[in-house]
């Protein structure tokens, strides 16, 4: 794993940088995640927050199977371009008030709601900061 240091972590101490969640991708997910250890996410470190960058399908199977903890490693090569892009996203989620996992867990949508709530605004805000 190239060094990469994974390590224990809460699911409430996870904050998310994703507003809405595939449920296509949650019932793929579903049929392998049976215990935490299934559960890797990728996560970085801003301010005094560990954010979620990758695994929010992983994370909502998690919390809804009632698992307490799961594992994350920090990226940490991450530009701050990403950063940025990262805040605004968090910056989003807590408008609509999404804080941590347990809020995204009522927001599964169908792939194509995913698509226009989700990917097309990120989209949007990439294209407008190239």
């Amino acid at each position: 794993n190239n060094g990469v240091e994974v390590f224990k972590i809460t699911i409430e101490e996870i904050t998310p940088e994703q507003l809405t969640v595939d449920g296509v991708k949650i019932e793929k997910v579903s049929s392998w995640v049976e215990k935490p250890e299934d559960v890797v996410v990728t996560c970085v470190e801003i301010g005094n927050k560990i954010v979620c960058i990758d695994g929010y399908s992983r994370l909502v199977v998690a919390y809804n199977r009632g698992f307490k903890y799961v594992f994350a490693y920090l990226e940490t090569e991450t530009d701050n371009d990403n950063i940025q892009f990262y805040k605004t996203c968090m910056k989003w989620c807590e408008e609509q008030n999404v804080f941590e996992i347990k809020d995204l867990a009522n927001k599964i949508v169908t792939p194509e709601e995913h698509e226009l709530l989700w990917i097309n605004r990120c989209q949007a805000y990439l294209k407008e900061h190239e």
